[in-house]
């Protein structure tokens, strides 16, 4: 399977040996591990989308080593991702890119009579990338909000729109800014808009891409560019900035120990979403599946990626 065939991937998967988390963070009762020995089978599929696809897709890969018969089932690319699919009945598990806002929970709960069951499977951070050539090496959110937003709700005074403007040394001459990151639809953008641009609105020439591979690339080609995505991104051609709070705190890199303490300002938790009513059994796959995510070769497979281990 390719990232881009699992932008929109649906797998019947899900529930682990801990416990598993409601939306409103209540414990449920505790699941026996399935035998190792005993490879399970029938349809496996997860909503997710194309930002995440390639930690599916190794989850995947891992898991059918160890169970063989289950197949994965590819879903339509154009269909409704995130706890949408769940609301909708097109998915009975998807992965979340961050915890669901409360009218996406309460959409759920409406229609269904209980909320989703969520269960942490990693964790990453949004970072903010630039080309290898710039010299800055820091920003504070109300920079970024600058940079990026039309409506400077974070307490910027004026537009930032090129890089001689956040008077770094080795930045001589106009060098204008070029604003990259994902589009609307991905969790990555959400968190972005709600933390560096204090839920504000995007500029017009804001560059929204499809894809964490595009806007590696448009990074990795322009010495001007400025791009966010997940933090699991690692490219010769770009390199992070620490991001500060604000101009009296201290500025933080997106390191594994800096997003497991949310040190770092845009760190989240990746969940898988499953529909599961209270009291009713869960098929072996979505067992045996999130039992290998948790493992400690699910968890060493996503650290290798890139993203932070439990």
């Amino acid at each position: 399977m390719t990232s881009r065939q699992l932008s929109w991937v649906m797998v019947v998967l899900l529930v682990f040996t801990g416990p598993l988390l409601t939306a409103r963070g209540d414990q449920s009762s505790q699941l026996a591990p399935l035998d190792a020995a005993d490879p399970v089978r029938g349809p496996l599929a997860l909503g997710g989308s194309v930002a995440l696809a390639d930690l599916v897709s190794i989850w995947v890969q891992g898991f059918r080593q160890i169970n063989p018969l289950v197949e994965p089932v590819l879903g339509d690319a154009g269909g409704d991702a995130g706890l949408d699919a769940l609301v909708n009945g097109v998915a009975d598990a998807v992965l979340l890119g961050n915890w669901p806002t409360q009218s996406e929970l309460e959409a759920f709960e409406h229609k269904y009579g209980y909320p989703p069951q969520l269960i942490p499977v990693a964790r990453d951070a949004v970072a903010v990338y630039v080309n290898t050539s710039n010299p800055v090496g820091q920003v504070t959110l109300a920079q970024l909000d600058a940079m990026y937003s039309a409506t400077r709700r974070c307490g910027a005074q004026e537009a930032v729109t090129d890089w001689k403007q956040l008077n770094v040394p080795g930045v001589e001459t106009a060098n204008p800014i070029l604003t990259y990151g994902l589009d609307d639809s991905t969790d990555v953008y959400q968190l972005f808009r709600q933390v560096a641009l204090c839920g504000g609105d995007f500029r017009r020439d804001y560059q929204a891409m499809v894809g964490p591979e595009a806007v590696e690339a448009a990074i990795a080609s322009q010495p001007g560019a400025i791009g966010f995505s997940s933090s699991a991104l690692h490219s010769a051609g770009m390199r992070y900035l620490a991001v500060a709070p604000d101009s009296h705190a201290q500025a933080v890199l997106p390191t594994a120990e800096d997003i497991r303490s949310n040190r770092y300002p845009m760190s989240r938790t990746l969940l898988i979403a499953v529909n599961v009513p209270p009291g009713k059994s869960v098929p072996p796959v979505l067992q045996a599946f999130v039992d290998y995510v948790l493992s400690p070769r699910g968890q060493a497979s996503a650290a290798k990626l890139g993203y932070v281990a439990l």
